[in-house]
């Protein structure tokens, strides 16, 4: 009888590692360009299996709007809506301020460009910053792994949300869960709020608002998850 609750507490625990990596191998389809523009048929197999069995009773109704609009326009308009959501509309150098940036331009160009504008980057949410100290936290985390940036795979660094949604899969892939442990904890828990929130508010009619919902309803039972671990 003890042997039969240990298998099936570690079915259990297998089944959920599975669906942890299922989902942050989704949201780091949704987060980062480079992978999103060849990820049709992929995202629509993950929706189809994610959507059997949600996180959230309303859940559902996000996967099945994400689904339909995959179904009927491919990633087009999802493709549109990353670019107007979070690409830079103007050059960022390392250890530039945003702040400083802003200056240089006509106020009223900055607000009008602020205003659609998502930051997806750690060292934003921390101190203004695009490379800032967010930058220097994840490369941290990078060199503590085995795991090291491609750079001709991925475009964006080490602080970016999408590029620390692969990493974390790759932790967990690689049993490295103490590690994907911190990089929740130090990289990502900082600024989803922030993220999701802003999405929310500015974006009610867009498929990111469906993906930000899912979103949350993942990185909560993460933090839950993480508490428990």
């Amino acid at each position: 009888m003890l042997k039969k609750k240990q298998d099936s507490q570690n079915n259990q625990n297998e089944a959920i590692e599975r669906a942890r990596i299922l989902y942050y191998d989704f949201f780091a389809g949704l987060f980062l360009y480079d992978l999103l523009i060849n990820r049709k048929d992929l995202l629509l197999e993950q929706v189809k299996i994610l959507k059997t069995q949600p996180l959230n009773d309303g859940d559902l109704v996000f996967f099945e709007a994400l689904e339909n609009e995959i179904q009927t326009n491919g990633i087009k308009n999802i493709l549109f809506e990353y670019t107007r959501f979070f690409m830079l509309p103007f050059d960022v150098n390392e250890n530039v301020s945003i702040n400083r940036l802003a200056k240089k331009r006509d106020k009223n160009e900055k607000k009008e460009k602020s205003a659609s504008q998502i930051i997806l980057y750690l060292s934003y949410y921390l101190d203004g910053t695009i490379a800032g100290n967010g930058l220097s936290i994840a490369k941290e985390k990078v060199r503590k792994s085995k795991v090291r940036l491609n750079e001709k795979e991925f475009k964006e660094n080490e602080e970016h949300i999408g590029f620390l949604f692969v990493f974390s899969k790759y932790l967990l892939q690689n049993n490295e869960n103490s590690l994907q442990n911190e990089v929740f904890k130090d990289c990502i828990i900082p600024m989803k709020d922030k993220i999701i929130e802003n999405i929310n508010n500015k974006y009610l009619d867009s498929m990111y608002y469906n993906i930000a919902n899912l979103m949350k309803s993942f990185l909560d039972f993460e933090m839950a998850f993480n508490v428990k671990s």
